[in-house]
C-alpha cells in the first residue's frame, strides 16, 4: 500500500512565514533550491497565504494539468497585475463573463499569426541594423535590444503602433514604465500579510505603481481614439476588437476591455520572449559547438536571401534548441491553480498502483495541508520530447 505523507515545509518565522527563504530578485532560483532539499512537493507560506509549490517533476506537473480537478487561480503578484490589465485575457477569471466573449472575437486572429510575420522581420532588421553599426569592438547588454525587440514588434502586429524605440537611446518611457510595474507587481506578491496594516510603509512603492498604470492606460486609451478617428483596413488585433462580435451573444468589448487586451498583449509577450532570446544567446555562446551548428543551419537553408515565414519551419536545429531552452529556463515559469476538491498527490513516477511510491496528501486535517493554492513551478513537460542540446 501507497504510504500517506505530510507535506514537508521550512520552518518558519513569525509574521514572516518563509518569505526570508525568497530571493526577490530571482524568486524561482529559491524554489529550486527548496526543491533540491524538500523534494518534489514542499509547503510554505508566503505573505499570508498557504501555498504548496512543486518544481521540476514531470509526474507530479501532470497530475496537477487535470482541469477537471484543478481550476485557475490567481497568485498576489497576478492580482496586483489586475491594476493595470484587469479583466483582460491574462489576468481574467475564468468564469468572468469578458474571457468567453474576448477568447471567442479574438481566437481567429492568433489562427493568422503568419501574416503578422512581415511587421516582426521589419523590427527584428531595426536591431540587427542597430548591432551591425555598433561594429567588433563595442561590448553591450543585447538583453534590452530583445525587449525593444519584442515590445515594438508587439505594438506593430496588434495595433500598427510604433514606438520607434530602436531611434532613441534611452528605453521609451511606456516601456520602462511598464518594466517597473511588472518588477514592483510580481515584488509585492510577497509581501508579509501584516504590511495591509501599515499601508504608508509602502506608499511610495504604491503610489508609483498607481501613476504607470495610469500613464499606459492613456497611452492606449488614445491609440484606440486615433483608430477611430483615423481607420483603416488592416486586420490587426485592435480591428478586430473594434469591429468584431462574439459569435455565440453578438456583444462587443467595451472600450475598457479593449484597452485592459491591448495591455495585456504588450505585457504577456514581450517579457516572455525576449527573455527566451537572452537565455538562449547566453547559452549558446557557453556552447561553441551548438553556436557554430545554429550558424551553418541558417547559412544552408537560409543563405543571403531575406527570410519569409515558410522558411522558419527549415530550421529544426535553431527549433530544438529554443525548446531546450525552454525546458532548461521557462519564460513562463509558473502557473498558479486550486483543487476543486481534496486531492492525493503521487509521489515518485506518479503511478498510483506503484506500492513502493509515495502518496502525498492534501486533504482536510491536522496533519494535512487544506486546498489551498498549489504553484506549478517550473513545467519540465514542455521540454520532455525536445532534443537536448549536446554537451
Amino acid at each position: 500500500m501507497a504510504t500517506l505523507c505530510p507535506i514537508p515545509q521550512p520552518p518558519t518565522f513569525p509574521f514572516l512565514g518563509n518569505i526570508t527563504l525568497v530571493d526577490l530578485e530571482v524568486p524561482l532560483r529559491s524554489f529550486f533550491l527548496l526543491a533540491e532539499q524538500y523534494g518534489e512537493v514542499y509547503h510554505l507560506v508566503l505573505g499570508g497565504s498557504e501555498i504548496v509549490l512543486h518544481a521540476n517533476f514531470i509526474s507530479i506537473a501532470r497530475q496537477v494539468s487535470n482541469d477537471a480537478l484543478y481550476r485557475k487561480s490567481f497568485s498576489r503578484s497576478l492580482r496586483e497585475g489586475r491594476l493595470l490589465a484587469g479583466d483582460g485575457l491574462f489576468t481574467v477569471d475564468s468564469d468572468e463573463p469578458n474571457w468567453e466573449i474576448a477568447h471567442r472575437i479574438l481566437m481567429p486572429a492568433f489562427s493568422e499569426v503568419r501574416s503578422m510575420f512581415p511587421e516582426m522581420r521589419d523590427i527584428c532588421s531595426q536591431m540587427l541594423l542597430k548591432w551591425e553599426r555598433f561594429g567588433t569592438q563595442l561590448t553591450f547588454d543585447p538583453s534590452d535590444d530583445y525587449t525593444r525587440l519584442t515590445f515594438d514588434a508587439l505594438a506593430l502586429c496588434s495595433m500598427s503602433y510604433r514606438f520607434n524605440s530602436f531611434y532613441e537611446r534611452d528605453m521609451p518611457d511606456f516601456t520602462r514604465r511598464m518594466s517597473d510595474f511588472l518588477t514592483m507587481s510580481s515584488r509585492s506578491g510577497y509581501r508579509p500579510a501584516f504590511a495591509k496594516l501599515i499601508p504608508m510603509y509602502y506608499k511610495k512603492e504604491d503610489q508609483k505603481n498607481f501613476k504607470d498604470a495610469q500613464h499606459m492606460t492613456e497611452v492606449a486609451r488614445k491609440t484606440i481614439k486615433q483608430r477611430r478617428e483615423q481607420p483603416t483596413e488592416k486586420p490587426d488585433l485592435l480591428n478586430l476588437m473594434l469591429e468584431g462580435k462574439d459569435p455565440k451573444t453578438g456583444a462587443q468589448l467595451t472600450e475598457e476591455n479593449i484597452i485592459f487586451n491591448l495591455l495585456t498583449f504588450l505585457i504577456a509577450g514581450h517579457e516572455t520572449t525576449s527573455g527566451l532570446l537572452t537565455f538562449t544567446t547566453y547559452y549558446l555562446l557557453k556552447n561553441s559547438a551548438c553556436l557554430q551548428k545554429s550558424r551553418e543551419e541558417l547559412d544552408e537553408k537560409l543563405g543571403p536571401a531575406e527570410p519569409t515565414v515558410d522558411d522558419l519551419g527549415k530550421l529544426l536545429y535553431l527549433t530544438a534548441v529554443l525548446h531546450e531552452l525552454l525546458r532548461l529556463w521557462p519564460t513562463v515559469p509558473a502557473r498558479s491553480i486550486v483543487p476543486k476538491q481534496d486531492v492525493e498527490l503521487v509521489g515518485g513516477d506518479g503511478d498510483p498502483s506503484n506500492p513502493n511510491k509515495q502518496t502525498i496528501c492534501d486533504q482536510e486535517g491536522p496533519d494535512y495541508l487544506p486546498a489551498h493554492r498549489y504553484c506549478a513551478s517550473r513545467p519540465t513537460c514542455l521540454g520532455r520530447r525536445r532534443r537536448s542540446l549536446p554537451s
